[in-house]
């Protein structure tokens, strides 16, 4: 009887196809719906991904523009939460972030 129909069995084939306007602009909608989902999927992850990383004291200065002093004393403070590895003081960048938005919402 032959083989089953599939797509690929018309790839380098001209094909005429009749399809509705309706039809057309539905399927462009679901191509366009399924494209954002894939790219709102990939930048939530690097997003997730960067957001993870860890900032010494010196990068989290440079994050905030702010003295090597004024990140010891929010750190103090316990504005600032921070991870200790072996001697060294780390700050999550969601951490940082967060602080941020915070600080951007109070001075509103």
């Amino acid at each position: 009887m032959g083989q089953p129909f599939s797509i690929q069995n018309l790839a380098g084939q001209n094909v005429q196809l009749v399809i509705s306007a309706d039809a057309l602009l539905q399927f462009g909608k679901e191509i366009e719906t399924n494209i954002i989902q894939k790219l709102t999927g990939t930048i939530e992850n690097q997003h997730s991904q960067n957001d993870d990383e860890l900032l010494t004291l010196k990068e989290t200065a440079a994050f905030f523009k702010k003295s090597l002093v004024s990140i010891h004393q929010w750190k103090k403070r316990g504005l600032l939460p921070y991870i200790r590895i072996s001697n060294k003081i780390y700050f999550r960048k969601s951490d940082l972030l967060s602080f941020n938005v915070i600080n951007l919402k109070r001075r509103a």
